[in-house]
């Protein structure tokens, strides 16, 4: 199976691909693909891996319908037109519950901050 992901994967990810029997390409520049280039770069893969905020569109799905399935590496599902995806049978996964603990965190961060006022008048 040929992966496409669209930032660098640290060597562990790239490992348990390799075992798995995938070949990957990714996109190693420093800046974000363009939606026509994230197309031409997806034609002759079968699955493709999302890392960061690419906009997988309906134009997009419709140009790319012959993939096996995307992976999101996000919390959600914001920036992929599902019921696209749905017309095309192409399954979308993400990574749910990642940030579960760090979002508590920081929100009993705050709630604590304010009883204490650690931040009046600052």
């Amino acid at each position: 199976m040929k992966v496409f992901a669209t930032r660098v994967l640290p060597l562990k990810g790239l490992n348990k691909l390799a075992a798995a029997g995938c070949i990957v390409k990714q996109h190693s520049e420093k800046r974000e693909l363009s939606q026509q280039e994230l197309i031409d770069l997806c034609q002759d893969q079968d699955f493709l891996l999302s890392i960061g905020p690419i906009k997988i569109d309906a134009d997009f799905l419709k140009h790319c319908s012959h993939l096996k399935g995307i992976a999101l590496m996000s919390v959600g599902y914001d920036n992929v037109d599902i019921p696209a995806a749905t017309k095309y049978n192409i399954p979308i996964s993400n990574t749910p519950n990642v940030l579960s603990e760090a979002t508590s965190d920081i929100a009993f961060l705050l709630m604590l901050a304010v009883s204490r006022k650690a931040f009046y008048m600052n």
